[in-house]
């Protein structure tokens, strides 16, 4: 017995630091995502407008949704940034610390939006579906968000929401995604909010050199309910602008 307990013995510890290298290695790498915006939702405010400026309005629209985005990866930590503005409105976020920071800018002034994340409600689903060399499986969540509707005699806050649907795959074992969407028990491959659509077009897992995550640093510091703030109103004043002044 005791000479089978000494055979045994050396060939568990070796599993366990076997299991212990795996399981403390950071899975790091990058996905490279396509994006499409859905306009019929996109939310923009067009009355008072002419059709020439409705048409220009669409066309920067269109051509600033359609872009490639990548998102670098190293275990908890994820930068998401545009390909062609690599060092621009980069997005950080480091899921162990629960922490978010992102480079905005809106009408040429820059902002540093840092905030805690807020975790995002899935609602799993056993439909699956191939996506390129992974299997993938579906989740929905609900994103909401608030309007100003103006009437004749006041005006009212109101509450919209549409249905987020989400493809991820637990082949990759990470709890990124696109954009500002994260949890899901497996890298996202597809998302659509109603307003954006992601795609993911390829995924790199082994990369030659160790992926540097970088923290945003440059702007205005600002909470992200203040950035939301700011943003609204600015909006407001380029529309109010567009259509003449007209309220």
């Amino acid at each position: 017995m005791r000479k089978m307990i000494n055979k045994v013995l050396p060939l568990l510890l070796i599993l366990v630091q076997s299991s212990i290298v795996v399981y403390g290695q950071k899975l790091q790498g990058n996905a490279i995502y396509k994006t499409v915006r859905d306009y019929g939702s996109a939310g923009i405010k067009t009355d008072g407008m002419s059709e020439e400026m409705k048409s220009q309005i669409e066309a920067m629209m269109k051509a600033r949704a359609q872009k490639t985005f990548i998102l670098y990866f190293n275990g908890s930590e994820a930068n998401w940034i545009d390909s062609k503005e690599p060092n621009q409105k980069r997005k950080y976020r480091d899921i162990a610390k629960s922490t978010f920071i992102e480079e905005a800018a809106i009408m040429n002034d820059t902002y540093l939006v840092k905030d805690k994340l807020v975790p995002i409600a899935w609602t799993l689903s056993d439909e699956t579906k191939k996506i390129g060399p992974y299997m993938a499986k579906k989740a929905t969540s609900t994103r909401t968000w608030q309007s100003v509707a103006k009437g004749k005699d006041e005006t009212k806050i109101v509450s919209n929401s549409e249905e987020v649907v989400a493809w991820y795959t637990e082949e990759v074992p990470l709890k990124h995604g696109p954009d500002g969407y994260w949890g899901l028990p497996g890298l996202v491959l597809e998302l659509d909010d109603g307003k954006m659509k992601y795609e993911c077009i390829s995924v790199t897992t082994k990369p030659e050199e160790e992926v540097q995550i970088k923290m945003p640093s440059i702007g205005k510091k600002v909470s992200r309910k203040e950035y939301i703030k700011i943003q609204e109103e600015k909006r407001d004043l380029f529309l109010k602008g567009f259509s003449g002044g007209n309220p």
